[in-house]
């Protein structure tokens, strides 16, 4: 298996703690967040509905948190789940593990790129 990484963003987008833009890949929606100084990136949906949480045009916006537009699920900028309306009704079910999907990153030459899947070795 070989590493294949690509390059989604341009790294200044999220040059400062609180940012989160929106990138494409294929048809892999992706955020791209600066969580207190470490850029991440996660795949662009709700654990709970499969929601995205942010639309595909949002660029370069500040924020304490992601919001999810469907049922209002907020995740913390390292991706763990933070609050859910009406959790009582999820007591038992697993809720406190969910958190986004984390894609392995790293920023290289002032851009951001992505591992999102290995890819076999040719013979």
């Amino acid at each position: 298996m070989i590493d294949t990484w690509a390059d989604v963003a341009d790294a200044s987008v999220v040059d400062t703690p609180g940012r989160v833009t929106c990138a494409q890949h294929d048809t892999t929606s992706l955020l791209i967040v600066n969580d207190n100084g470490r850029v991440r990136v996660f795949h662009n949906v709700c654990q709970h509905r499969g929601h995205p949480l942010r639309d595909a045009r949002s660029m370069g916006e500040d924020t304490d948190g992601l919001v999810c537009p469907l049922h209002g699920w907020r995740y913390g900028l390292d991706g763990k789940l933070l609050r859910v309306p009406g959790a009582k009704h999820f007591a038992g079910s697993g809720i406190d593990e969910l958190q986004l999907s984390e894609v392995p990153s790293r920023i290289e030459d002032g851009r951001v790129l992505v591992q999102l899947a290995k890819q076999q070795k040719a013979d």
